[in-house]
């Protein structure tokens, strides 16, 4: 073999190991150095180099790997639990349940899109969703503001009812719900301590869902209704706060009815049905009249069907309703109800 031949490879190693040298340590050979080192010993410099930066790369990639696989245990770690299951439980049920000095979260089993919340006393439910009531339902109230508290207590007064009985249970589409509370961010209203534990309950329980602008939406076709535990009469006011077990029982019953119709589209049609088709325009005045009385906004077509309903066909305790509120007998109630019942 010549010489040129035998130093041709040798040439081919120095550039391959100057290539995956180090730039800072790539530098010239002189002749006397090149001719000193065989072929063999150039490439397994060079592959001695390559093992290095392979070694190299593999360290810093699992260091990388641990690093981020800790950062991500630290991210679970710390993330809130979602909240567990919210129990579920039959009217039956419920109504069997003992008093609680707390607030009571339950689901309708039945229908688990109606949320049941059932408050100690009718002061601490008064506290938590009269406002509401005023702004959504009450014709002396405001559809386009929240009333304050100096309002809300004129608003009582008018009605001659107090904290306690202004009403003795509640019910609301949790689309109507988010209004009320989107409505105090725009009025930058301050809530009192229960209205706020109900919205952060609601958005804890992802019922409610808060935007960065400010304003509450309801998360599903939910419906959230309450009532209270029993109760003696307060004998240091003129209302009757007096909540017995035929009292809780119907209370209870008319509050479900409602979720029913915010929830399911065949009972709330039948309703529909029942107003505009079945009854007369005379036999709607008579409604229309007596929840006026009472201070139901009439200009609320919704509301008068969906109360219409509720008391015909859903309050069994005559202290709350009876033919006498709307001026008629018993047995031409009994012959609305049957009516109601034939109503496809």
């Amino acid at each position: 073999m010549s010489q040129p031949e035998q130093r041709r490879p040798q040439r081919q190693a120095d550039a391959t190991g100057e290539l995956l040298a180090p730039r800072k340590r790539r530098r010239r050979h002189s002749s006397s150095s090149s001719s000193s080192a065989s072929p063999s010993q150039h490439h397994k410099s060079g592959k001695h180099r390559y093992r290095r930066w392979v070694v190299a790369l593999a360290v810093t990639g699992g260091t990388a790997l641990v690093i981020l696989l800790a950062g991500l245990a630290l991210w679970v770690w710390h993330k809130p639990l979602p909240p567990p299951p919210m129990p579920v439980a039959s009217l039956t049920e419920m109504l069997a349940n003992k008093p609680d000095a707390d607030w009571r979260w339950l689901r309708l089993k039945s229908n688990t899109a109606v949320l049941v919340l059932e408050f100690p006393t009718l002061i601490e439910q008064g506290a938590t969703m009269n406002r509401m009531a005023a702004f959504l339902e009450k014709r002396s109230g405001s559809r386009d503001r929240l009333l304050d508290d100096h309002e809300m207590a004129a608003l009582l007064k008018s009605n001659g009812e107090n904290a306690a009985t202004f009403y003795f249970g509640h019910d609301y589409g949790l689309d109507r719900v988010a209004k009320f509370y989107t409505q105090a961010e725009e009025q930058k209203l301050v809530l009192d301590p229960q209205e706020l534990r109900l919205r952060e309950s609601l958005v804890h329980w992802a019922i409610l869902r808060r935007d960065d602008d400010g304003s509450y939406h309801a998360i599903g076709d939910r419906a959230l209704i309450s009532f209270t535990a029993v109760q003696p009469d307060d004998p240091a006011t003129t209302q009757d706060e007096t909540v017995d077990e035929r009292r809780r029982d119907s209370v209870l019953r008319h509050e479900v009815s409602h979720g029913e119709f915010f929830t399911e589209d065949s009972y709330r049609q039948q309703c529909w049905e029942f107003w505009r088709k079945t009854l007369s325009e005379s036999e709607r005045q008579m409604f229309r009249k007596y929840l006026s009385s009472i201070d139901y906004d009439p200009a609320n077509e919704e509301l008068m069907v969906n109360e219409t309903q509720a008391l015909l066909m859903h309050t069994p305790d005559t202290r709350a309703f009876g033919a006498g509120d709307l001026g008629i007998s018993d047995e031409a109630l009994d012959k609305l109800r049957r009516r109601f019942n034939a109503t496809k």
